[in-house]
């Protein structure tokens, strides 16, 4: 048995004093580290994702499942002109025209703002986008609480 094998505790236990301890150090050295050697940051990066890429995206799923399950909490479950469960979307009634770079980011701002937020089903939320290019917002945003109002169970 080796060294590590024997006192892998107790290495492990120094190993977090240490980072505890220096943790402002190791991040500047870390920075630096990739400024530095960008090429082969980004490289080994790469390498890293490739190699283990299902266990990313499956890692990334479960995430967006469980942030999913928060927001239907909070909004509903069914879309609000037929009622369906499947296939939903989270539709800002205000119609604020966000970009979706960054999936994490929208669920946050969901989260934040979800009173603002109706569920609709994909055939609904296709129709809504398409009124909203020939529709007045305030008609259109009068149109969705009307029909929030019916669906109210």
């Amino acid at each position: 048995m080796t060294y590590y094998q024997q006192h892998r505790e107790r290495l492990l236990e120094l190993s977090k004093q240490y980072y505890k301890r220096d943790r402002q150090k190791i991040l500047e050295r870390n920075k630096k580290y990739r400024e530095t050697h960008r090429e082969q940051y980004l490289k080994r990066r790469r390498e890293n994702y490739r190699k283990n890429k299902t266990r990313f995206l499956q890692r990334n799923e479960k995430y967006r499942q469980q942030r999913r399950e928060e927001l239907f909490s909070l909004i509903g479950r069914k879309c609000i002109v037929c009622g369906t469960e499947e296939k939903l979307h989270f539709h800002e009634v205000h119609g604020k025209d966000h970009q979706q770079s960054n999936p994490f980011k929208d669920y946050k701002y969901i989260e934040t703002h979800y009173k603002d937020f109706i569920p609709l089903c994909n055939k609904h939320h296709f129709i809504i986008h398409g009124l909203v290019e020939h529709c007045d917002l305030d008609k259109l945003v009068k149109l969705v609480n009307l029909l929030r109002e019916l669906n109210v169970d």
